[in-house]
């Protein structure tokens, strides 16, 4: 897991990455959510660590994805800007996260499906960032434009 802040990962990113690790059936995710907002994390590095744990290729289980979708959902009823941090985040996947790009698409359906993350307004970002023309989409380029390449609209 890269998410690094001055080189190390914080005591409160690690504090959230074992009570990740530590969830067992069955569970409540808003007890889960309460858990992580305890804990000593900015904003967006909550949302980056939570999108780390749920696609690094270190962990398994698909599961991950799920509790992770409903943390993100759980985010945004308590007013983070999930829609903003995940951008972030799927503008750095692939060259500076590891992680499994399915994984990451799961997770992105997930949210849709869910109304937490909308591809209309990440659609819109693109564009305007003129993303969408900088990059050339290949099978092995994972940059933020892929995702709409594989994301059914």
């Amino acid at each position: 897991m890269q998410a690094r802040q001055n080189g190390s990962v914080s005591s409160g990113q690690r504090k959230l990455i074992n009570m990740l690790d530590s969830i067992a059936m069955p569970y409540n995710i808003d007890e889960i959510w309460g858990e992580c907002r305890s804990l000593e994390v900015e904003e967006d590095q909550l949302v980056r660590c939570l999108c780390q744990w749920a696609t690094t290729s270190l962990r398994v289980g698909r599961h991950r994805i799920y509790i992770v979708a409903g943390l993100l959902g759980c985010a945004r009823r308590s007013g983070i800007s999930v829609q903003d941090h995940m951008k972030s985040f799927l503008e750095g996947f692939g060259s500076n996260v590891k992680g499994s790009k399915d994984d990451v698409y799961l997770l992105v359906s997930e949210l849709v499906r869910s109304k937490t993350f909308s591809v209309a307004l990440y659609m819109k970002w693109l564009i305007s960032r003129g993303i969408l023309s900088e990059y050339t989409i290949t099978q092995v380029c994972v940059c933020p434009a892929y995702l709409l390449f594989d994301y059914a609209l």
